[in-house]
């Protein structure tokens, strides 16, 4: 599987949702974030709801319940355990080349602007929905944002560049359907092939009401 990991984004990169995941998922590292160290969460939770079947040091029944999902728990106001987003893309250069998986943390996908440019993934989504648009018809600009109100984190962000003609978006929503797919969407558990709202129009269907 390709990924797109925020490293590899040194300069914009002009990219073209092809679909995302039906729902967000959480983690919960016990031990600070460390660049470069790869490592499995202690808890993490398919369904926001409850810890998956496979957590075997669960941090509470439920998700809401849970020490690690109140404010302050982690660094600052933030909660100890992350909202995550998977998402798969092309880059708009090569829409018929690679698919890679972006797996969208916390603060790119919750991050609010005043304008139209440099947007949090959902405020994005939903700003592109307000105007009747869907993430799929258009090219979309990510960069990485090295410092964001002092913070010593890095996020990415969001802008619409153009819109795709009309043979674009119909291959972009017919390589969405298919069922290679699905391997960039999943994070711990099966999704249902034949569920035909597996695949869905983020701007529709992305839960943009969520809160955090």
């Amino acid at each position: 599987m390709n990924k797109l990991y925020m490293d590899d984004i040194t300069t914009a990169k002009k990219v073209v949702v092809l679909a995302a995941a039906p729902s967000m998922h959480r983690q919960y590292f016990d031990t600070p974030y460390v660049e470069g160290v790869k490592k499995q969460p202690v808890c993490f939770s398919s369904n926001l709801k409850t810890p998956d079947k496979q957590v075997k040091e669960p941090q509470a029944k439920f998700c809401v319940m849970c020490p690690n999902n109140i404010q302050g728990s982690g660094n600052g106001n933030s909660r100890a355990c992350k909202f995550h987003q998977k998402i798969a893309v092309s880059e708009y250069a090569f829409l018929n080349g690679p698919v890679y998986q972006m797996n969208i943390a916390s603060h790119s996908l919750f991050n609010k602007s005043g304008v139209f440019e440099d947007m949090g993934f959902l405020q994005y989504v939903k700003r592109l929905f307000q105007q009747g648009q869907s993430i799929s018809n258009v090219v979309t600009r990510i960069r990485v944002i090295e410092m964001w109100e002092g913070q010593e984190y890095k996020r990415i962000s969001f802008k619409p560049m153009l819109h795709l003609n009309r043979k674009e978006i119909d291959y972009v929503r017919q390589r969405s359907k298919s069922e290679d797919i699905d391997q960039y969407l999943t994070f711990s558990y099966a999704l249902d092939l034949l569920d035909s709202n597996h695949f869905f129009e983020v701007s529709k269907k992305m839960g943009l009401g969520t809160e955090v």
